[in-house]
């Protein structure tokens, strides 16, 4: 009798170490990245009145080890006035401060689908995030293309010298 005991004992110490084992090994190895880069400014962007007026000069490259999202959402550093989110503001260019008047139509941010990265349209800006890019796993530099979308209305103000319409929009990777 004094055999068997043994044996289960050994057993029993044995169960618990494997339940270890097994969960070490079912715990993730790392964390995922996301790096985004950007390329391209609009150091100058026409605005017409009475049409959408479009900037195609900045792309974004991103590389990531697994699937990801680029989010968009206007950065509302400055400060920026509250409620105008999404919509270009008056900026003194020499005090460096913002003033009252925005246009009256939110900045649109289109992106364009490039491999196993699916892009989708932000037609309203806004100061939350918003899904502008999903991506596949396994990415490394690819460069995605951007369209920024401005309606500018002729009840729009005019700005006097020394003053521009500005926004301050904000790219965001993070794991899926």
């Amino acid at each position: 009798m004094r055999d068997y005991f043994q044996r289960s004992r050994a057993i029993l110490l044995v169960i618990p170490a494997l339940l270890i084992l097994m969960l070490v090994c079912a715990a993730p190895v790392s964390a995922q990245t996301v790096d985004i880069t950007r390329s391209g400014d609009i150091a100058v962007m026409q605005l017409k009145p009475g049409q959408t007026n479009s900037d195609t000069s900045v792309t974004l490259t991103v590389t990531a080890d697994g699937p990801f999202y680029i989010k968009v959402r206007d950065d509302m550093r400055g400060p920026k006035p509250e409620l105008s989110g999404g919509q270009m503001v008056d900026y003194d260019i020499v005090g460096a401060t913002y003033g009252t008047a925005k246009l009256a139509a939110a900045m649109g941010v289109t992106g364009t689908t490039s491999g196993n990265t699916v892009a989708s349209a932000v037609n309203t800006l806004t100061d939350t995030d918003q899904i502008l890019y999903t991506g596949g796993n396994n990415v490394k530099d690819q460069v995605l293309a951007l369209s920024f979308n401005q309606l500018v209305a002729y009840t729009d103000a005019r700005l006097p010298a020394g003053h521009a319409y500005r926004i301050r929009v904000l790219f965001i990777g993070s794991p899926q």
